[in-house]
């Protein structure tokens, strides 16, 4: 069975991927939220099959926000392709 990681899954997109997943028997579905530990992040993104990147900062109100976003994106990035070099 599939292991999915989907990161923001308190928002609308991801609380509903991880729902339609879930739902329809496609894999067992692990979440990731703001507010919890980056360190739990990196040990889930070398646990699961793939990686459903949702989290964002939406009507970002400052740049530093937004900046935030992308800092998330790259270092999830980074993790999944250091999980892979591990892997191999």
């Amino acid at each position: 069975m599939m292991k999915y990681l989907v990161t923001g899954s308190r928002g609308f997109l991801g609380s509903n991927l991880a729902h339609h997943i879930r739902q329809n028997g496609l894999g067992e579905v692990f979440t990731w939220d703001r507010g919890q530990s980056l360190s739990l992040l990196e040990d889930l993104i070398g646990f699961v099959d793939v990686v459903l990147h949702c989290a964002a900062v939406i009507r970002a109100e400052d740049e530093r926000e937004y900046h935030q976003n992308l800092e998330l994106t790259a270092s999830i990035c980074e993790q999944i392709q250091s999980s892979e070099t591990a892997g191999t």
